[in-house]
């Protein structure tokens, strides 16, 4: 919270001893207020008071996160620092706490056009403190993605219930296998062929999202379910595999994703 000014008209409180010259009093009243800090411009006051952890090691991680920088500015300020500090309470681990912070600092050296705010970073905190590491990584590279191409990033995904998440992060595991340079005959189809993989799961993750407005789910289901098979046609048919088990390896994926829908959808 920034005060550039502040109005007091307090110097009648109750109980308050009043000088014996009210106008001498007045003027070095004045006079202290307006070296005030309430009065310096561009003063940040925090008044909810600065976050603090319950121990050394969330104080670690406060330190790591009031660090931060977008630009010349902090990436959080101490409400969202105090919010992700207290998300990261569900997480008995203290070793595991730092590598969350870390992985989620890591997203200012990605490429992309504004970083996400406190409020995307606590819920992507809250999904990671439940999930073991392996499965951090895959979760972070569609957050990545999401950033760059979504509206509201990673925010169907966000509201799904726990075990609609676990499905689904385990096919974010299986995309992220996929990511594998061995595979592609160049890093430009690896990185076009993990991209489409992305837009496919999007159809799974909407999926559930989209249903409550549809006005019939037989005709929702055939439509998305035709969209799904139109990509696998288009996985088929790429012509810059490495070689058959590259394309074994990614219809396997596509498979699965065609059978997530048909089965929760």
């Amino acid at each position: 919270m920034k005060v550039n000014s502040v109005d007091f008209n307090l110097l009648q409180t109750k109980g308050s001893v009043q000088p014996s010259n009210k106008h001498a009093g007045l003027q070095t009243f004045e006079k202290k207020l307006q070296t005030s800090l309430y009065m310096t411009k561009g003063v940040n006051v925090y008044f909810g008071g600065l976050a603090k952890g319950i121990n050394l090691a969330e104080d670690k991680c406060i330190e790591l996160l009031r660090g931060a920088l977008d630009g010349q500015k902090r990436w959080f300020n101490e409400n969202e620092i105090q919010n992700i500090v207290n998300t990261l309470r569900k997480v008995d681990d203290n070793e595991k706490k730092f590598d969350i912070v870390y992985e989620i600092l890591e997203l200012k050296n990605c490429e992309l056009e504004k970083l996400p705010d406190g409020k995307f970073v606590n819920k992507l905190v809250n999904v990671l403190a439940a999930r073991p590491e392996e499965e951090h990584f895959p979760i972070l590279e569609f957050a990545l993605n999401d950033l760059k191409k979504a509206v509201n990033p990673m925010d169907a995904f966000f509201k799904l219930p726990f075990d609609k998440q676990d499905s689904l992060t385990k096919i974010l595991g299986k995309i992220d296998e996929i990511n594998d340079k061995k595979l592609f005959k160049s890093s430009k189809a690896r990185e076009s062929t993990v991209d489409s993989l992305y837009d496919t799961f999007r159809v799974l993750l909407y999926g559930h999202e989209d249903l409550n407005k549809a006005a019939g789910t037989a005709g929702f289901k055939s439509e998305n379910i035709e969209i799904l098979e139109g990509d696998r046609f288009y996985y088929e048919n790429l012509k810059t595999y490495a070689g058959k088990k590259s394309k074994e390896k990614v219809m396997a994926v596509v498979d699965e994703m065609i059978q997530y829908f048909d089965k929760n959808i």
